[in-house]
């Protein structure tokens, strides 16, 4: 079996069932991407092979073929049309991507053949009807770890906006601490992000997120600090912090569910940092190392719901 991408689609074309057979048991050893992710558009399970595909892509050409396939198989097609339009400009001659954009577009999906996948063929064009539409991808709850590097930012920040702006105990020192210390979480989170398709504005709309929500989150609670003012603080300032972030999500239900849960999370922040018995009575802008352990860590949980990786995480 030829192991070269323009191959592997001339035998999808034209080779029949026995030759995607051959391409689908050849894929489970191949280093070939083009070739792993072909096969997995046509297997049963094509789970297995987009993972081994983002396993072995170590170019952006290849993270770009997996994810517009991982897109196809969830039935995401305004994402397939995105990433694909991207990748054809770079790659114009791209036919596999070519293919699947064409076939999220048109094609409607068959029950899966126990004889193995289904061709149809007629006189002038040749269609594929691929059964990985019955098995959309799954999106796994395991934490990204890396994100964890976002909690050593809080303490960080947090110390220079206090340093800064002083107690928390009026609006200006709410906005100014909050505008600081959400610039400097920002960034840190962007770093990250930016892999994934987020881009610098992130870090703006973080620090006037935080600004806005510290204000209103404070100033409700009078600028109290026992555990229940605390966490009413947190999920007003995370709920700010939510709101500006989700902006830059692509629409409104993601909007909200960051939004929400960025606004439950921050309220964990506090509930944490306050147990923990660090002094919240010097009216810190943000929780400390304790909460931000607990907070991001389940924000590392649910990220990918809201801001998939591209291919693979980073």
């Amino acid at each position: 079996m030829p192991g070269e991408p323009d191959d592997v689609i001339h035998q999808l074309v034209v080779g029949g069932d026995a030759a995607i057979a051959e391409i689908i048991e050849r894929a489970h050893t191949s280093d070939d991407v083009t070739t792993i992710v072909a096969a997995a558009l046509f297997a049963a399970a094509p789970g297995d092979l987009l993972d081994r595909a983002a396993g072995v892509a170590t170019t952006t050409r290849d993270r770009q073929v997996v994810a517009i396939a991982v897109a196809h198989v969830a039935g995401d097609a305004d994402r397939v049309d995105a990433l694909a339009r991207d990748h054809l400009v770079d790659h114009p001659a791209s036919v596999l991507v070519a293919w699947i954009t064409a076939n999220t577009a048109n094609t409607h999906p068959q029950p899966p053949n126990p004889e193995g996948p289904v061709m149809s063929h007629t006189t002038t064009t040749t269609s594929f009807q691929s059964p990985v539409h019955q098995h959309p991808a799954r999106r796994s709850l395991r934490p990204w770890w890396k994100w964890l590097l976002v909690a050593l930012a809080f303490p960080v920040a947090g110390l220079i906006g206090h340093l800064v702006a002083g107690r928390v105990d009026s609006v200006s020192a709410a906005v100014l601490g909050g505008v600081i210390t959400g610039a400097g979480l920002g960034a840190a989170q962007w770093a990250l992000l930016r892999h994934r398709g987020i881009g610098i504005r992130w870090i703006p709309a973080t620090a006037a997120g935080l600004g806005v929500g510290l204000a209103v989150g404070a100033a409700l609670v009078s600028y109290r600090t026992d555990i229940t003012s605390l966490v009413g603080m947190g999920a007003v300032s995370g709920l700010g912090v939510g709101i500006a972030q989700g902006a830059m999500l692509g629409n409104t239900k993601r909007m909200l569910g960051w939004a929400i849960a960025t606004a439950a999370l921050w309220a964990v922040g506090w509930a944490t940092t306050t147990a923990g018995g660090i002094r919240v009575e010097e009216q810190f802008v943000v929780f400390g190392a304790y909460g931000a352990i607990a907070s991001t860590f389940l924000q590392s949980i649910i990220i990918g719901s809201f801001i998939p990786a591209k291919a693979v995480q980073s």
